[in-house]
């Protein structure tokens, strides 16, 4: 097989383009079927793509259609003999490629088509509604209505000339990855929905059970690890998906950890309590996967509150998390200088505060039944782990002051 039919058709479809125009070179006056019947390159698994998405009975009928879109392709090289056959106008050196790929689609003369793309890449928001076509499990069609998820605003989108690739590539092979959706919105492929809402070209949707939690995890598993994210997307990501859940948790903490002082009692243990953004932060770090760092997604605090900065973060225009940084506190009208703040260290004291809020929320939740995929003996088992920290911490501060 040949190399590039492991990784899809569009990249086959060269050595399709590169046969045509060498053969033209070498004998002018060939016609299209003379073209194909000389094509012995083996692409078996791409065939049977190129004939499942396009009906085709035979292997020979599915060549046949590969060097007829070859044709197509280069138009602008290539003109009819008016006897049937085709001959190139220029020299075959002088043909473009990129990556590996003729984009026809954007060499082409369809401006409609183009623009319709065009206009969907610009108006990517949760608030657009797509009208697509999507395919049931027995191959019947069903028109339905999408939006975008917010979870899925939180990944940079592609740049223009790879959303116009990509739209060639589906123009060429159909969408052969399915959408995933969440709660009816669309989690991840929203550059493929818009594509095929653009260009009325059916697609598969996979629904996603379970919690935000679970939503969350799918989007950085489908997105993170296949596409080469920034530092600063990276930092912005962890502040916009997993920072304001670790918030709220923190805030529920203090609470939890003051609620039984009043007074000037609760107002000493809320400052001996001020670390707990940091541990927000860690939190939301860790809930990610450690997908930034924790000073990484400190600095970026201002694009919380600079848009104009958070839309060049997206495009990758701002690539490192200090230039990220300058650029959204002059947005802000603040000292581009201005140092991000330092994480201290967390007290034992504080750390044990943190502790007492969690276990104060485990006991809560014991009590209303709310103990999760776990058994009784997995919940005991674990006080005893805690428990035996708890033993240890103690010995250690009574040696240390009886030393």
């Amino acid at each position: 097989m040949n190399p590039g039919a492991e990784k899809g058709y569009a990249l086959d479809f060269t050595s399709v383009i590169r046969h045509v125009a060498t053969e033209l070179e070498r004998s002018p006056g060939r016609s299209s079927e003379a073209l194909a019947a000389s094509y012995q390159h083996p692409v078996r698994g791409d065939l049977s793509r190129v004939r499942q998405h396009h009906g085709h009975s035979s292997d020979g009928d599915a060549i046949q259609f590969l060097i007829e879109r070859a044709v197509a392709a280069l138009k602008k090289q290539v003109e009819s003999d008016g006897n049937g056959g085709y001959r190139l106008t220029r020299d075959f050196d002088d043909l473009r490629y990129e990556r590996k790929k003729i984009h026809w689609l954007t060499d082409s003369d369809d401006e409609d088509e183009r623009r319709a793309l065009r206009a969907m890449y610009n108006d990517l928001t949760e608030n657009r509604t797509f009208y697509v076509s999507v395919e049931g499990a027995r191959g019947a069609t069903k028109e339905r209505k999408f939006r975008l998820h917010p979870l899925a605003r939180a990944i940079p989108q592609v740049s223009e000339k790879e959303f116009l690739d990509l739209a060639a590539d589906i123009k060429l092979n159909g969408v052969e990855l399915p959408i995933v959706v969440y709660n009816g919105q669309v989690l991840d492929g929203r550059h493929r929905l818009a594509i095929a809402a653009a260009l009325g070209m059916p697609l598969q949707v996979t629904e996603v059970d379970g919690d935000e939690a679970r939503a969350k995890a799918r989007v950085l598993s489908l997105n993170v690890n296949r596409r080469h994210l920034t530092s600063a997307q990276r930092a912005s990501i962890v502040r916009q998906l997993f920072l304001p859940e670790a918030k709220e948790k923190a805030k529920e903490r203090q609470q939890l950890a003051g609620g039984d002082k009043t007074g000037q009692s609760a107002q000493r243990s809320s400052a001996r309590s001020a670390p707990e953004p940091v541990k927000a932060t860690e939190d939301a770090v860790k809930e990610s996967g450690s997908l930034a760092t924790v000073r990484s997604v400190e600095s970026l605090a201002p694009l919380d509150d600079a848009p104009n900065t958070q839309r060049r973060v997206n495009a990758g225009e701002l690539k490192t998390v200090s230039d990220a940084r300058t650029e959204a506190l002059k947005e802000l009208g603040r000292d581009p200088e201005e140092k991000a703040p330092v994480a201290q260290p967390r007290s034992a004291y504080d750390r044990l505060g943190c502790a007492r809020g969690d276990v104060k929320a485990a006991c809560k939740a014991i009590e209303h039944d709310h103990k999760g995929q776990v058994t009784d003996d997995q919940i005991i088992s674990r006080i005893n782990e805690i428990r035996a920290h708890l033993d240890r911490a103690e010995k250690l501060i009574t040696a240390r002051n009886n030393g």
